[in-house]
């Protein structure tokens, strides 16, 4: 009759504690209905034990019982041990109550040996319980830490790649990864380089200081990410090859429009310095826009472009100048 009353009051308290949580409550909260229903549990489980007080341990009947009676304290001490006050509670209510009947109804001398066996193995499966979710939160710590270790070298192994191939102030390639990207281009379609030269850059460091000359070259890395997303195809790219230099390779057979994307990188980079904080800064650059043909070899086409840079500088600056081809 106990196991009746016990097994609808602890799904019960269960389904409370799983509301309890679900509407803010605390964790202390949840688990005291749980913890009074799990009391009751333990005390219905140990009410099976007067059948076994006037029998024998050796008649079919008694041994069913005992089994019953061992097989479910076993799983449901597992089940809660993950929670160890809740598999004490449990473990309260069926000593309190077992060792009560076995007072009130002591049973015949021989088989008080047996009686205490299952006290005894009720013990048994407790600390087995514990052990084991002892040993399942020490697997899953470690499996956390693993994870955790995983994690941080992935994170170190980034830090390296973004090292090794992408310049640490604006985030574009550097000069190593930009040859590495040409390499892998068609070597037989034609495309068009820029070389960017920004002006007067040593004056802007000399002047409002090496902070606000990082701050103008993160930008203009900033503006070449854009001017790059916003075209169509993979195979365009920009690097800082270094100091105020910049290069980019842009997938564009159209010498007209590869010098409409120049004088756009023109524009953005004069607009700069609107955003800074000293109003009397000014950024400019000069770009030359070289072909790159089929099969011509790159270190040429940059020479070119890098030719019509100077020719922009020296024809005033902040201009697009075409090499010639």
């Amino acid at each position: 009759m106990s196991r009746f009353i016990a097994s609808p009051l602890t799904h019960f308290s269960f389904k409370r504690a799983r509301a309890t949580l679900a509407a803010g409550g605390t964790g202390s909260e949840a688990i005291r209905p749980v913890a009074v229903a799990l009391v009751v549990g333990g005390a219905s489980w140990a009410s099976m034990l007067p059948p076994l007080f006037d029998v024998s341990l050796n008649q079919p009947a008694a041994l069913l019982i005992f089994g019953a009676l061992v097989a479910g304290i076993t799983i449901i001490v597992s089940m809660l041990a993950p929670v160890p006050i809740l598999a004490l509670t449990f473990a309260v209510g069926f000593q309190v109550t077992a060792t009560a009947l076995l007072f009130l109804d002591p049973p015949d001398s021989h088989d008080w040996g047996s009686l205490m066996a299952i006290d005894a193995l009720f013990l048994v499966f407790l600390a087995y319980a514990f052990a084991a979710t002892n040993r399942q939160e020490e697997t899953a710590r470690t499996l956390v830490t693993n994870r955790m270790l995983t994690q941080r070298l992935e994170a170190s192994l980034r830090e390296v790649e973004q090292l090794a191939y992408r310049d640490h102030l604006t985030g574009l390639m550097n000069r190593r990864s930009f040859f590495r990207f040409a390499e892998k281009l068609d070597p037989d379609r034609t495309r068009h380089v820029l070389t960017i030269d920004l002006d007067h850059f040593k004056a802007i460091n000399d002047t409002f200081g090496h902070a606000t000359g990082d701050l103008v070259l993160e930008r203009v890395g900033a503006a070449l990410r854009d001017v790059v997303s916003g075209l169509d195809g993979d195979d365009h790219c920009a690097a800082r090859t270094g100091g105020e230099e910049f290069v980019m390779i842009l997938d564009i057979d159209d010498m007209e429009r590869t010098a409409s994307v120049a004088e756009q990188i023109r524009f953005a980079i004069a607009g700069l310095s609107a955003g800074m904080a000293h109003a009397e800064l000014k950024t400019s650059a000069s770009i030359g826009v070289g072909e790159w043909a089929a099969r011509d070899d790159l270190d040429e086409v940059l020479a070119r472009a890098d030719r019509a840079t100077y020719r922009a500088k020296a024809a005033g600056r902040n201009r697009v100048e075409r090499a010639a081809a």
